[in-house]
C-alpha cells in the first residue's frame, strides 16, 4: 500500500478518537452508605469525601459534613490541610444518622478549577462519631478509578462504606457548539494536536474526522496517480 494511503488513514483514526475526546463531558458520580463507628455521639457522625492522585496528593474535596467537628475527621484534615485551607469544598451540617444514602458528584476539576489529566485516582472516605485524634479511631473508605476517556461503573464496599456505586462518566457533548457564545466570539488560538505524517488536530475544529479523512485519502491518490502518469509518460 502506497505509504501516502498510509498516513492518511492513521491520520484520520486520529483525528477521530481526538475528536469525539475533545466532545465528550467527563463527571464522576458517586453514592454509597455509611456504618456507625461506635463513639460517643453515634449515630450522629461527621463525613469526608476527598480525591488524592496516584502519588497520593490531596487533589479536591468532593464533599464534607462536618462544621466544628470537622477537626476529628483526622485522615481528612491531614490530607487538605483542614476545614480553613480547604475552602473550595461543599460542606453540609453534622449528619444526624445513617439512615440515608449519600449521593455526590464531581467535575473532575482540581482545587484550583483545572481539569485533572488522564490517571489512576483514589477516592477517600472518612466518618467519625467521636472526638477522635487519630485517623484508626474512625471508619475509612479507599477506592481507585482512572480516568481515561472510557466510561466506567463498579460497585465496591469496605472501611464501613457499603454499597459504593463509583460511576466513571462521558457524556458526548454537541460538537457543532459544545459552548454557545452569549456574546461575539472572540478569536483563540487553539491547542494543536500534531500526529504522523504533520496530521494536525485543532481542538476547536469544527469540521467532522470523517470530511477531514476524506479529503487525506483523495489528495493522497491523486499524487500517487500523478506519479503513475509521470512514469508512463
Amino acid at each position: 500500500m502506497n505509504k501516502l494511503v498510509v498516513v492518511a488513514v492513521l491520520c484520520g483514526a486520529f483525528v477521530s478518537v481526538a475528536a469525539d475526546r475533545a466532545f465528550a463531558q467527563e463527571s464522576l458520580t458517586l453514592s454509597f452508605d455509611t456504618t456507625p463507628v461506635g463513639g460517643n455521639y453515634a449515630p450522629r457522625n461527621v463525613l469526608a469525601v476527598w480525591i488524592e492522585d496516584a502519588a497520593g496528593n490531596f487533589v479536591k474535596t468532593i464533599n464534607r459534613w462536618a462544621n466544628r467537628r470537622a477537626q476529628h475527621l483526622v485522615a481528612w484534615e491531614q490530607a487538605s490541610g483542614g476545614a480553613n485551607v480547604d475552602v473550595d469544598a461543599v460542606s453540609g451540617a453534622t449528619r444526624s444518622s445513617h439512615n440515608a444514602n449519600v449521593a455526590v458528584s464531581w467535575d473532575l476539576k482540581d482545587s484550583a478549577g483545572q481539569l485533572i489529566p488522564d490517571g489512576i485516582y483514589t477516592i477517600r472516605m472518612e466518618v467519625a462519631d467521636r472526638n477522635s485524634n487519630s485517623p484508626d479511631q474512625n471508619n475509612q473508605g479507599t477506592f481507585a478509578f482512572e480516568k481515561n476517556g472510557m466510561a466506567a461503573t463498579q460497585t465496591v464496599s469496605g472501611g464501613g462504606f457499603q454499597n459504593v456505586i463509583i460511576a466513571y462518566n462521558t457524556s458526548p457533548v454537541d460538537p457543532v457548539d459544545p459552548n454557545p457564545p452569549t456574546t461575539d466570539p472572540v478569536p483563540a488560538n487553539p491547542g494543536t494536536i500534531n500526529a504522523i505524517g504533520g496530521c494536525s488536530y485543532s481542538g476547536n475544529s469544527q469540521v467532522p474526522p470523517v470530511l477531514l479523512v476524506a479529503a487525506i485519502l483523495f489528495f493522497a491518490f491523486a499524487i500517487r496517480r500523478r506519479r503513475l502518469g509521470a512514469r508512463n509518460s
